[in-house]
């Protein structure tokens, strides 16, 4: 048989990241619908109490993520990253449609509740390997451009954001919010399906990458990262905590928030936080090239700092019921700057044979304890305090462990390990 031409540099990135972006997209329509989804699966008779339980789904949906990075991060290193990452794609697609199709409580009782949580489960396990996997393959491609490439590949899944928060605004604006809430978010699972096998058939055209040929595989990776690279494996979960935190309660929670605790008005919310991503994503990319020439350590920290500092004028300016474009477009400035740096931070601490594994459970353990649980904890402060601005809390505590892991970095010396 024939082999195969494989894409260029700038292919490989786009490719590899359609999975990724997929993910996120998935986790977008999920936050945004969350006021509606909740009462289909979740009656409570509470909007809150509904909307409550919901974001605990989300948060567990997130703290099985570490074992899907355990999972796929062993297939990564063991098998090669290409497998792993289209395994984890077709996974995430099935479990799309399913929801899709699933019948609410109303018609199938508890056995929908139970089912609408396995398969947020398997969504959650499945962006346990996908994006560990994609920072792993374009860094191994691009080892010299590796925050070029990483935040390309972060602009591109942040996409996926964006793209999620256009469907929502694209079918409340087609359907009735009646419509919206009784079949029409059902047409955004429906997409993520169609997306995925989509994405499928473009990142099966890309090749193993170089490092993973060289690389002797380790028999059991994910015992050697925990039993020969435990620093490295701390510093790398602190590093990602704040850029975990503030994608959990700034942008995957942000619509709801301003939705129902502020009273916003719904195609408001969305198309303020949209633009916020887009803002956000085009300067992820320009945040990784910068980070090459050395600054990422600088970048993540100005970053932790602004969000250390001004957290809290952030969500008292929102609170006031302003219109929400300003304080949005502001908050991509610090988030760019996090997501520009820490994925290729990530690549540096862990060998070959050990950074699938490395990767993804440093980034898991920290978007499961710092993202996943961030809006049911942001949501619990607002409802326990009575404070709007709560969740400004939970962004000021995560800056405080950012800046921890820069000081572990600091002490580990593994700025540019190959």
């Amino acid at each position: 048989m024939t082999a195969q031409r494989q894409p260029g540099d700038w292919r490989i990135i786009l490719y590899s990241s359609l999975g990724s972006g997929l993910d996120f997209y998935d986790f977008a329509i999920f936050a945004v619908f969350a006021g509606v989804i909740g009462p289909v699966f979740f009656p409570a008779g509470d909007d809150l109490a509904s909307l409550l339980q919901t974001y605990l789904l989300f948060a567990v949906s997130y703290l099985v993520r570490p074992i899907g990075g355990v999972v796929f991060g062993h297939l990564g290193d063991r098998f090669g990253r290409r497998r792993a990452m289209l395994l984890s794609l077709w996974l995430g697609a099935f479990a799309a449609f399913g929801i899709a199709a699933l019948p609410g409580h109303a018609e199938l009782g508890a056995a929908a509740t139970v089912g609408f949580i396995a398969l947020r489960i398997l969504q959650g396990l499945t962006i346990g390997g996908q994006i560990p996997g994609t920072i792993t393959f374009v860094s191994e491609f691009l080892p010299l451009r590796r925050g070029l490439a990483c935040g390309l590949v972060f602009m591109l899944i942040e996409l996926g954001l964006l793209l999620g928060n256009a469907v929502s605004l694209g079918l409340h604006a087609a359907l009735t919010p009646d419509a919206v809430a009784a079949w029409g978010w059902r047409i955004a699972y429906a997409l993520a399906g169609l997306f995925g096998f989509a994405s499928y058939l473009l990142q099966h055209r890309l090749e193993e990458t170089p490092a993973f040929a060289a690389a002797t595989a380790a028999r059991l990776p994910l015992a050697e990262v925990v039993r020969s690279h435990g620093p490295a494996l701390l510093t790398g979960m602190a590093l990602t905590a704040l850029p975990a935190a503030l994608l959990g309660v700034v942008y995957l929670q942000m619509p709801a928030w301003l939705i129902h605790i502020v009273g916003t008005d719904p195609q408001v919310a969305t198309a303020a936080t949209s633009l916020g991503v887009l803002v956000w994503a085009l300067g992820i990319g320009l945040a990784g090239w910068i980070g090459d020439r050395g600054l990422r350590p600088a970048e993540l920290a100005l970053a932790a700092v602004i969000t250390l500092v001004l957290s809290w004028p952030f969500y008292r300016w929102l609170a006031t019921g302003i219109d929400p474009v300003v304080p949005l477009l502001l908050a991509a400035i610090p988030s760019a700057l996090m997501f520009g740096a820490f994925p290729a931070m990530l690549t540096a601490l862990f060998p070959a044979a050990l950074r699938f594994s490395g990767i993804a459970l440093a980034y898991n353990l920290a978007f499961a304890l710092f993202g996943g649980v961030g809006p049911l904890v942001a949501t619990w402060a607002v409802q326990a305090s009575g404070v709007a601005a709560a969740p400004a809390w939970y962004l000021m505590a995560s800056a405080v462990v950012g800046l921890a892991g820069l000081w572990g970095l600091r002490i580990l010396h593994l700025h540019s390990r190959p």
